[in-house]
Formats: structure tokens, sequence, C-alpha cells
């Protein structure tokens, strides 16, 4: 099955910018992006805009976030937002997303090790 992306690279959602495509999955796509005020790296995890307007998967989402949110672990990624922003090149094209702790550099760091 192959990947559609919803956002190129450069693509800018709020303070944040648009890197590389992580990975997609049934809740979301996740990005590799750079928040501009901060000047960090951070993952965006965007619902799809066809789930957008779904409520079930938009409250799903949310409860997703809080529920990480409410946690405190190494192996747990930490949430730095929730939200929703309009993509300046497309007025009216509202995006709900996570922000979270980017992945570890090494990609082939396994989850039981330590992040530095």
């Amino acid at each position: 099955m192959a990947v559609i992306r919803s956002l190129e690279p450069g693509t800018v959602i709020g303070r944040y910018r648009v890197v590389s495509l992580l990975g997609a999955g049934g809740m979301g796509e996740v990005y590799l992006a750079r928040d501009e005020s901060l000047d960090r790296s951070v993952a965006l995890k965007i619902l799809p805009p066809d789930l957008v307007k779904n409520d079930e998967r938009v409250r799903r989402f949310a409860q997703e976030a809080k529920s990480a949110s409410s946690l405190n672990h190494p192996h747990i990624v930490t949430i730095y937002e929730i939200g929703e922003a309009e993509r300046p090149s497309r007025p009216g094209m509202n995006r709900r997303g996570i922000v979270i702790d980017p992945p570890p550099r090494n990609t082939s760091q396994t989850a039981s090790e330590p992040r530095s």
C-alpha cells in the first residue's frame, strides 16, 4: 500500500515547517518538522483531511494526546501541543495535529536504548 502525503517538505502549519514524512497510519501522518519560534526539531502528527470531518476520529485523536501527556516515561513521547492551524498557503484548510518529541537522530536506535 502506497503512502499518500498530504503535506510536502517546506509546508508551514502555524509555527512549524515540515521537513519530511516519517510515517503514516490509520490515525494520521507523522512528519519531522522545525519549530520556527523555538528553533528546534519536533514531530507533527497530523490528522488527514478526510478524518478532520469525522467528529469521532477528532475526539479519539485529542484523547490520544491527552492520555500520552498524562504519562512521564523515557519511552513515551512528550506532548508539546495539540491544536488546529490553518495552512497560510491554503486558507480555509485547517489541520488538527499533535506536536511531540522528534524521533532519535539514529533511526536504528531501539525502544530499549536510552535517548541522549
